[in-house]
């Protein structure tokens, strides 16, 4: 079985070395100003450079594997499936995959901070993504109190940010014991028989208590986790163009269509027939 080529092993899990540049974002109350603008982009050709930003800007990048090349002299590399920080006053240049997409959210806070660049990797893959769509609709629809709508779910996403940061330090002794089953879930996480008992019993644990430490530890139930394996190689099934959209939902691991689009939807914000098409 073939792991998904955009999660590495645990890659839900670590965080990028990047902790000194991110620690002063994540340490902050920040008192957000203004949202300038929130929208969905799915882009293609090469990424033009990127003059001195004037706003900060969080983007969710879905799809990609690029460089950003900072005039900071720092160099980031985005993998697809993670949040970059982009601070304002910058300028950068952009190498790699012409294809890309994925949500932004630029925005102004009241306080000069010296802010540098950095990617994270959440956890919560669900739950960042309903955020940034929320912000993207609500920007989108114009409707009744819209920019509130859209500093709610900054909001949410830099506390979540925040949260799981500080979750991040867990014991190597709690990733030990929960590696057997982790192992498991990246072989056979097509297999749609894989049960709590059978992972709990892996790792030496009753259920109530890999439960607890799982969730604890990644930040999602376990069959949150295997469903974001599955979502994650039936993407890359119908990026390759050569499956149909029931044959990557049985080849990743769903044997219900209706469900694996209602999974799909919530994961990424689109159903997957129209990911097959912007692909």
């Amino acid at each position: 079985m073939n792991i998904p080529k955009q999660l590495d092993y645990f890659g839900t899990l670590w965080y990028s070395l990047d902790g000194d540049f991110m620690e002063v974002f994540m340490k902050q109350n920040f008192n957000v100003e203004r949202i300038i603008m929130s929208h969905f982009f799915v882009s293609q050709g090469k990424a033009p450079s990127c003059k001195k930003r004037k706003h900060h800007a969080l983007l969710y990048i879905m799809n990609a594997k690029r460089c950003y090349s900072f005039n900071c002299g720092k160099e980031i590399y985005v993998k697809g499936n993670e949040v970059l920080f982009i601070p304002k006053d910058l300028e950068y240049t952009v190498s790699g995959t012409e294809i890309r997409e994925g949500y932004t959210i630029s925005f102004d806070i009241n306080a000069d901070l010296p802010l540098s660049p950095f990617v994270f990797k959440p956890k919560n893959l669900a739950g960042f993504l309903e955020s940034f769509k929320a912000a993207a609709t609500a920007w989108s629809n114009k409707g009744l109190g819209f920019e509130m709508r859209c500093k709610s779910a900054l909001y949410d996403i830099i506390c979540n940010m925040q949260s799981e940061y500080e979750m991040s330090y867990i014991s190597k002794s709690t990733l030990n014991r929960l590696k057997p089953a982790i192992d498991y879930m990246h072989k056979e996480y097509t297999n749609e028989n894989i049960s709590i008992p059978v992972l709990a019993e892996l790792c030496g644990m009753s259920e109530v208590l890999f439960r607890r430490h799982f969730k604890n530890s990644m930040g999602v139930s376990p069959l949150r986790y295997i469903n974001n394996l599955k979502i994650i190689r039936a993407k890359e099934l119908l990026n390759d163009g050569i499956c149909s959209v029931s044959e990557a939902a049985f080849l990743s691991g769903f044997h219900d269509e209706c469900y694996f689009s209602r999974e799909f939807k919530r994961a990424t914000g689109v159903t997957p027939s129209t990911y097959k098409k912007s692909g």
